[in-house]
């Protein structure tokens, strides 16, 4: 009839024309899939909400503002999208229909799964996050091998062990923070002990040992000229990080010794690098500085205590330097 008017119901936008939208990555450990709401930037990377594991998504997500709110309550923020029809849902949503014997939580329209919505993390250099940076050492169980290395070195026997322990913890250190910088580094299981300690240990110490004989022999052999002494310590200061980083993380041996592989990794890494081998500097005029006080009397105990947290925060910057280089580097973290 003439006067009356029809009440249009709105449509909803096509499932096909969504999906553009809203990109999808899964976890490359427990493959849940996640959707992806915020754009991704190079330096960003996703957590996933199941294992807590760090991956680079490699897409990126066009979806508006409204992909950000509940489909049923503007007012709450999307924590699942609907894998079907990729609606999204708050919380109290999600948890409307459940099947039956699972913990499991369906999206009200379709009854399919829900799709968590990925947290997204920027990633940061470790000058830029400098406090969580210096508490890295004091988190999970990092005090309890700070304090062995300390009261180790009072024992006779352990004594002589205590520097080949720290640095097989530091390698530890390194390939842990390379993968997680945030949450607090763990013990690895007695099974990955070869994998996690022994091998890369060998590896680092055999290439550090090729990299600085040219020193040694200069230093045994050659005369005393302090300039050139200095030189060959400036030289060995710039190409030790990426010795360490090439032995630690790429599982080879040769690769962290060859010219041309450790000007690849200066090269890609850029200011990074030059920032990685300004705080390896600085720690190593720490370390000098507390010579005269290390053997102190009554300043023995806290100097040495001070230097075992260096020596393990120093290695965890080692890591973050691969941590904030991957969207420029595969280093197969």
């Amino acid at each position: 009839m003439r006067g009356l008017e029809t009440k249009k119901t709105p449509t909803a936008p096509s499932t096909s024309i969504i999906s553009k939208m809203i990109a999808r990555s899964a976890c490359p450990d427990c493959l849940q899939n996640h959707a992806i709401l915020a754009p991704v930037t190079g330096r960003s990377v996703v957590r996933c909400t199941h294992c807590r594991r760090f991956w680079p998504p490699g897409e990126h997500s066009d979806a508006g503002p409204d992909a950000q709110r509940c489909n049923d309550h503007p007012g709450r923020s999307t924590r699942g999208i609907c894998r079907r029809c990729d609606l999204t849902w708050c919380e109290p949503c999600g948890g409307r229909v459940r099947v039956q014997g699972f913990n499991t939580t369906l999206s009200p329209c379709c009854r399919e799964g829900l799709d968590p919505v990925a947290e997204i993390k920027t990633i940061l250099p470790y000058w830029a996050e400098l406090p969580a940076m210096l508490r890295y050492a004091f988190r999970g169980g990092s005090p309890f091998v700070l304090l062995f290395l300390f009261l180790g070195g009072y024992v006779p026997i352990l004594s002589l062990t205590i520097p080949f322990f720290a640095t097989a913890y530091g390698v530890h250190v390194i390939r842990y923070s390379s993968s997680d910088p945030y949450t607090a580094p763990g013990f690895p299981e007695s099974d990955d002990v070869l994998v996690a300690f022994l091998y890369p240990l060998l590896r680092l110490l055999g290439a550090s040992l090729v990299a600085g004989f040219p020193w040694y022999l200069y230093d045994r052999f050659g005369t005393a000229n302090p300039i050139v002494q200095t030189l060959f310590l400036v030289l060995g200061l710039s190409i030790y990080p990426a010795i360490v980083l090439n032995a630690t993380i790429q599982n080879r041996f040769f690769s962290a010794i060859v010219p041309t592989e450790l000007w690849r990794t200066v090269r890609l890494m850029g200011v990074d690098y030059l920032a990685l081998v300004a705080a390896l500097g600085i720690f190593i005029l720490v370390w000098k500085a507390t010579s005269p006080i290390a053997y102190h009397e009554i300043l023995e105990m806290p100097v040495w205590y001070g230097r075992f947290y260096l020596l393990i925060t120093m290695f965890h910057v080692f890591g973050r330097s691969v941590w904030q280089t991957r969207h420029r580097i595969d280093w197969g973290v």
